[in-house]
């Protein structure tokens, strides 16, 4: 028969319960003073190294309002308009960064092209053929 660890993910779980932290900008200090618990107890659940009590995920689950389910097993819908905007947060500020990189990336390339030594020694470099 297995035992709980096989069937629960520690670090599954834990991950999924500092998302929903992090996702409603709590500090661990914070969300412990929120759910009347220690700090410690915050940080042992959050750091997947053993499960976190039945009644603190659900502390967890009730705090947040999201599906117990979902924080145990990942199942189910999570039901946490706080965790929803965060994931649009990420999803935003993701496109973002492309958006900046992919910016960076057209600048430098312009400016090697508009630079007749650097693009002499990128063809050198890179074995192009010269003009």
């Amino acid at each position: 028969m297995p035992n709980v660890t096989q069937i629960l993910d520690p670090i599954e779980i834990a991950t999924r319960l500092l998302t929903l932290r992090r996702a409603a900008k709590k500090t661990q200090q914070e969300f412990a003073d929120m759910m009347k618990v220690l700090p410690a107890k915050i940080a042992r659940a959050e750091s997947g190294k053993s499960l976190p009590s039945l009644d603190l995920v659900a502390r967890y689950a009730g705090s947040l309002n999201v599906n117990l389910e979902w924080i145990v097993l990942g199942l189910g819908k999570l039901n946490s308009q706080a965790i929803q905007e965060h994931r649009r947060q990420k999803q935003e500020d993701l496109s973002k960064v492309r958006s900046m990189f992919f910016d960076a990336m057209a600048q430098a390339s312009e400016a090697i092209l508009n630079d007749d030594e650097a693009l002499r020694a990128m063809r050198e470099h890179y074995g192009g053929v010269e003009n």
